[in-house]
């Protein structure tokens, strides 16, 4: 990942009417959690048009596959653990957790891990236009 990773990196892919209290929110170590709540609902958060990928349906193997090929072999910024960590095995993490997560991979795309309510949680890669 090239430069210093940053949480404002995100600014570019939440909708501009929950930009400011969401990365509030995001760096503060005592509402963060209500960030991460407000993030588990796509659409109140995040403009469906920058879905470039959307990875719901495939199974784990076929989703680490297309980000293979979409990314190579990078790191990304996880944003539930706050560290730079390989990109597959950042999202494997993810999924597996069943909980929202957010991956900055770089200031041009993001990929979303949605909460698992039931069935496959929403999988999909955001590409700032």
């Amino acid at each position: 990942m090239a430069g210093k990773p940053n949480i404002q990196m995100l600014k570019t892919f939440i909708l501009k009417d929950k930009r400011d209290r969401i990365l509030f929110e995001l760096e503060s170590e005592k509402k963060r959690q209500k960030a991460f709540s407000k993030m588990s609902d796509f659409d109140f958060c995040f403009p469906r048009e920058l879905i470039s990928a959307d990875l719901s349906r495939n199974t784990d193997d076929e989703a680490r596959n297309a980000l293979l090929a979409l990314f190579g072999d990078t790191d990304a910024y996880d944003l539930a653990t706050m560290r730079v960590e390989k990109l597959l095995p950042a999202f494997q993490r993810a999924v597996d957790s069943y909980m929202n997560d957010v991956l900055i991979v770089n200031e041009n795309n993001v990929i979303y891990v949605g909460e698992v309510e039931y069935g496959p949680s929403e999988k999909f890669v955001l590409t700032a236009k």
